[in-house]
């Protein structure tokens, strides 16, 4: 990483976990919205993990 460019470059790698967090959880709420209950409740949650 150039020098003046480290700290915005070792955000990166910190940011791996909350992104996916973030991810799982637009995908959890997309299901949930676009499924009946009883399909969510049958396969629906399992996808986000």
């Amino acid at each position: 990483a150039p020098a003046n460019r480290r700290a915005v470059y070792g955000t990166f790698p910190q940011l791996g976990a909350p992104i996916g967090f973030i991810i799982a959880n637009l995908i959890f709420v997309g299901l949930q919205l676009g499924l009946t209950p009883e399909e969510f409740m049958s396969w629906g949650w399992r996808v986000p993990f």
